[in-house]
């Protein structure tokens, strides 16, 4: 069925309009890395400078000359990824779809590219956030061992305590996230210790709510997404998690010693003009989205890896 112009027009809006909504639920990545509308394709992002952790002599006689400080900001070059498909709606799914009221076939082929899309940006943020070699030797713990939160006898909240503390000395700011991967979240929901917590409660099992409380972190966010290989099903945030001060809202603030934001091109994502393929008789929408998720204040962050067995 052919469309005019403006038909064309006001589809597109809608898609695009949906697709900068989009956000699956067992996505965690943003939680660490906030949206930041980037200007352009390439820029230089602006990192955390410790020169207001600096101890001055800020008193000044009457009549004296003020003294003065400089502070500055390490520009890093940011790259952004553009990352894109092409959702093909066939012309026989669209006339079936267009018995059934209410169904829009070609909005759930541009949600399916927009599930591929958002997951490739989910392992970028997970990628980047369990990156070890970014973090100093005092910012991260790799589990070997009893001391795995999957150990009865491990101590996860005295874990998580001195993580915030380290974060605390060298920010001045305390961690206000926690994403941990759902594979985690399983074991801790068992961990005797906590269970011994919650155990005058009148829950019947321990909900995220909970586990924010006895974690001290207003953000307890369980990392749930997975995805697909050759050799199966995978976890994509595996047996980790990251503690992180990072700030409310999504508004980039160079004094703020934010651990990691997302840089996303203006506009973006963008569903592009339907077009039909006489090839093969399909209706086809580009789908775009460029970006670049990036730890700007790895100090303001501590990766816990290999938490379980």
């Amino acid at each position: 069925m052919a469309q005019n112009d403006s038909e064309i027009r006001i589809v597109d809006v809608v898609l695009t309009s949906n697709a900068r909504g989009y956000r699956n639920s067992m996505f965690a990545g943003f939680a660490l890395f906030p949206e930041v509308e980037a200007p352009s394709r390439g820029f230089k992002r602006i990192e955390f400078d410790r020169a207001a952790f600096r101890k001055h002599t800020t008193r000044r006689a009457p009549g004296a000359a003020f003294k003065r400080i400089t502070s500055g900001h390490r520009g890093e070059p940011v790259k952004l990824q553009q990352h894109a498909l092409i959702a093909e709606t066939p012309v026989e799914h669209q006339e079936e779809g267009m018995k059934q009221p209410g169904l829009n076939i070609q909005a759930r082929k541009v949600t399916v590219v927009q599930d591929v899309i958002a997951l490739s940006l989910e392992c970028a943020q997970a990628d980047a956030a369990r990156n070890a070699a970014m973090y100093a030797a005092t910012n991260k713990i790799a589990y070997l061992g009893g001391s795995r939160w999957s150990d009865d006898a491990s101590d996860p909240l005295q874990d998580v305590t001195d993580a915030c503390e380290q974060i605390r000395k060298l920010t001045g700011r305390i961690a206000n996230t926690f994403v941990v991967s759902a594979a985690v979240v399983a074991k801790l929901r068992l961990h005797p210790k906590i269970l011994e917590r919650f155990k005058h409660t009148n829950a019947s099992s321990i909900t995220d709510e909970m586990l924010a409380s006895y974690f001290s972190v207003k953000n307890f966010v369980v990392a749930g997404g997975v995805f697909d290989d050759d050799l199966g099903t995978h976890d994509i945030w595996g047996k980790d998690a990251v503690l992180a001060f990072v700030p409310d809202g999504q508004v980039q603030d160079a004094e703020v010693p934010a651990y990691g934001y997302t840089y996303r091109l203006a506009s973006y994502p963008m569903v592009g003009a339907v077009r039909f393929n006489e090839d093969f008789d399909t209706w086809d929408n580009k789908v775009k989205d460029e970006w670049s998720p990036e730890a700007v204040g790895p100090d303001a962050g501590f990766l816990f890896q290999n938490c379980i067995n």
